[in-house]
């Protein structure tokens, strides 16, 4: 699961090979800029924030790795008419995504009230900001309807795999009530729809098995992400480091699969998975002179397989907190993104809540830009994952020079 925590967002668009933001990535990885320069770039980013309001705290599935489990909320659930409120808040801050999730999205008639809304509310202000939302896919036959006059950017459907490890994650019959939904979704959203897959223990070995199913239920892209062991999770999903390496080595499997459609496989790599960028950078689908940055200025790198299979790997080796990504709460709060997956720490983590703000999101944003817990993640970050990144990146690069006689240029002034 990535700290973006809003699905596959869309997908990759655009595809820049000369940014001012590649030449600045490769200074950072190489160690050749500060922490204020670092930290002036992260705050650049909010350009491109994206907000994932989590509209409820129920769901008809009780998911092993789901990392949703919350006893009790901080505080009374945002009603109807709050939740209006705060989206159209956020709508003024014309960011480039909201995206809804949930627990379940779709569980009971919250979720559909307040997509139809929102999708109003946007076409009247005529903004470019995008719509996502994630979903289990079980009850999505119950809201076509909304689904469908909503103009949505993106739907994702949660996928744990092959029906058996779906099932062992989700609950027998679970991926059985989920593939029509899917099936329907892939004919009448095509490359709208998105499946959002949680890569573990349990279904890791089977990743082109699976990718073949779907590819046959109609899906056009396949997003894949990680799994991060909580205190409260099944422990017996956790990876260990060389299943990340054989994850990335099983991706060539994909080159030899039939097509029938256009097909991408992205994966998704960031600091909440940091195992997994390691194993990227080490693999031989990285190579620091083949870096993209897409339109909403997200790095990845592509490649097209012997069978026309576009993969696509996205990673987000800067810090997120609350200025390309946030989180907001079913009762308000306020998160960073690093600060989003373990919520048994919402109730430390949380930077503000919408109602101690009158319901004006930017009010709240700029209370939590100074918050002393942003200080803490990037000490983090500095300390713990940057200087592994720029070792992992400097023996990319040097294994890239072995086999090249271009001198390696740092562009970044």
């Amino acid at each position: 699961m990535p700290s973006f925590l809003s699905g596959v967002r869309g997908g990759i668009e655009g595809k820049l090979i000369a940014d001012r933001r590649l030449a600045f990535l490769d200074s950072v990885l190489s160690g050749l800029v500060s922490r204020e320069m670092i930290e002036a770039e992260v705050h650049a980013s909010e350009a491109h924030q994206s907000i994932t309001f989590v509209i409820n705290n129920a769901c008809n599935l009780a998911c092993k790795h789901c990392y949703l489990q919350v006893d009790g909320l901080t505080a009374d659930h945002l009603s109807m008419e709050e939740s209006k409120r705060l989206l159209d808040s956020a709508l003024d801050r014309q960011p480039d995504l909201i995206c809804l999730s949930g627990k379940e999205v779709f569980f009971g008639n919250r979720g559909r009230e307040l997509i139809s809304w929102l999708s109003q509310a946007r076409a009247h202000r005529g903004i470019s900001t995008r719509l996502g939302i994630i979903t289990n896919g079980t009850l999505l036959h119950l809201h076509k309807d909304v689904v469908l006059s909503s103009g949505l950017d993106y739907l994702d459907i949660s996928v744990d795999g092959v029906r058996d490890d779906h099932d062992f994650n989700r609950g027998a019959g679970a991926y059985d009530r989920m593939l029509p939904n899917l099936k329907w979704a892939a004919e009448h959203l095509q490359d709208r729809l998105f499946v959002n897959m949680t890569l573990q223990k349990r279904n890791y070995s089977r990743l082109p098995e699976a990718i073949v199913e779907l590819h046959e239920a109609g899906v056009q892209t396949i997003g894949c992400s990680f799994y991060h062991q909580l205190p409260y999770t099944a422990p017996e999903l956790e990876l260990g480091n060389d299943d990340y390496d054989s994850i990335f080595v099983s991706l060539h499997e994909i080159g030899a699969m039939a097509l029938k459609r256009p097909l991408t496989v992205l994966v998704e790599v960031d600091l909440l998975s940091l195992p997994a960028m390691l194993a990227f950078f080490k693999s031989n689908w990285f190579k620091p002179g083949d870096v993209c940055v897409d339109n909403h200025g997200e790095f990845y790198c592509e490649h097209i397989l012997p069978n026309g299979v576009c993969l696509q790997v996205r990673f987000s080796p800067l810090p997120l907190l609350i200025f390309k990504s946030v989180r907001i709460t079913p009762e308000g709060n306020y998160l960073a993104s690093e600060d989003t997956v373990n919520t048994r720490l919402y109730a430390k983590h949380a930077l503000g809540n919408i109602r101690d703000f009158g319901f004006d999101l930017s009010r709240l944003h700029a209370h939590a830009a100074n918050a002393p817990r942003l200080n803490e993640i990037v000490d983090a970050y500095f300390i713990e994952a940057l200087p592994q990144l720029q070792a992992a990146y400097a023996q990319a690069k040097s294994s890239r020079d072995a086999f090249s006689s271009e001198p390696v240029v740092h562009s970044f002034a």
